[in-house]
């Protein structure tokens, strides 16, 4: 057990550098080990760096506040910087009235956990630089590109974007840049987003996957086009639940980075009363297309629940479960047992179809589709979400 930082007054940096650690104490620099852990005494910290940790085996290396809920970064530009780690969990630091970005992820980061962060009046939660998005990705080389990151049990409120991989991460150049494989969130709840025009920013992500989420509140003083997440590349989006949302749940713009690599699913979540676009849509941009990195994908989204997509403004699409853009540019897409009520009408697409649908249900009102609109559990066996 090693501990850092000072209770002491004033504006505080703490670097946790696995190549010069010097824990409180310390006659002589220390050789972090898996399975140790990093104790951070209680105090309000401007920078906290942690950096160039690579543990090996199965134990990471744990760092937590000393007593819990007593490491605090809060003000603008109050910040836990993320660099060049491997095998690491990063749990219980809080996050508070800072209009940029709490989390930094700088370089390639692997194998690392943060769980049970608190976000607050912030304008950025986890954010990847776009020095990391621009750079080319090569399979071969771990530096660069992240692997294996875990986002669990964040507890957002009065916030923007919560997480952004980057806005330079993509294809359109012609390259694969700024990738993040098998990125999960989940667990997570963020609620009173009126702004973030997107949660969950995932651009150029491989396997990604996103469970057991709960977002409320979601973009409601904006009317542009928008949604909870952006999710560019493969995976899988499952038991999410949205109430009150301006805008889709998800919007897809999927490519594989590699042939060998799965589809999309998406399955098991509910999406409730948005007063602009639908649920989901699906599509490729020309600028991801026209790159030589481009691979079409497969896609599935069945046992949806989907309500409430109460759209009648003139200046926006309707509310419908799937706007499905430029089907020739991805492969087969697949559409069942979905559910759909209280519309404005019955209409599942626009602009396209999918390859195959059977299934699908759509009622006039929720009392004839779920059991209540607190848990919206599918009243018909087989068809739409119960979770």
């Amino acid at each position: 057990m090693y501990e850092v930082g000072t209770g002491a007054p004033g504006i505080h940096q703490v670097p946790i550098d696995g190549s010069d650690f010097w824990p409180n104490g310390a006659s002589a620099p220390v050789t972090l080990q898996p399975g140790d852990t990093i104790e951070i005494i209680s105090n309000n910290y401007y920078i906290i760096d942690v950096k160039n940790i690579n543990i090996t085996g199965d134990l990471p290396l744990l760092i937590r506040p000393k007593v819990p809920g007593g490491v605090t970064f809060d003000g603008q530009g109050y910040t836990l910087v993320l660099d060049a780690l491997n095998n690491v969990r990063i749990t219980g630091m809080q996050f508070a009235n800072n209009p940029v970005n709490c989390v930094e992820v700088q370089t390639a980061i692997h194998n690392v956990i943060l769980d049970h962060l608190t976000f607050d009046e912030i304008g950025e939660g986890i954010r990847w630089t776009n020095t990391f998005g621009s750079m080319v990705y090569n399979p071969s080389d771990p530096a660069t590109y992240c692997s294996n990151v875990q986002i669990s049990h964040i507890v957002a409120s009065n916030v923007g974007q919560v997480v952004n991989t980057s806005y330079t991460a993509g294809i359109a150049g012609g390259s694969i840049t700024g990738m993040v494989k098998d990125l999960v969130f989940s667990s997570c709840s963020v609620i009173n987003a009126p702004e973030a025009g997107a949660v969950l920013s995932l651009a150029c992500v491989d396997n990604a996957k996103v469970h057991d989420n709960y977002f409320e509140n979601i973009n409601l003083s904006l009317t542009n086009h928008t949604c909870i997440c952006m999710f560019k590349g493969p995976g899988q989006w499952f038991s999410n639940k949205a109430k009150n949302v301006q805008g889709q749940m998800v919007r897809f713009w999927p490519s594989k980075y590699s042939s060998a690599i799965a589809g999309l699913l998406v399955y098991n979540n509910i999406h409730y009363n948005t007063p602009m676009y639908g649920m989901f849509e699906i599509q490729v941009v020309e600028a991801d297309y026209s790159s030589p990195a481009f691979i079409p994908i497969d896609g599935a989204l069945f046992e949806n629940n989907s309500g409430g997509l109460f759209n009648t403004t003139d200046y926006s699409f309707a509310g419908r479960f799937l706007d499905i853009y430029d089907k020739s540019y991805y492969g087969n897409l697949v559409v069942n047992n979905n559910l759909m009520f209280a519309n404005q009408d019955d209409i599942w697409y626009q602009l396209g179809l999918p390859d195959s649908e059977t299934g699908n249900e759509y009622f006039a009102t929720a009392a004839l589709a779920v059991n209540n609109t607190t848990d919206f559990h599918s009243l018909h066996t087989g068809t739409g979400a119960s979770m």
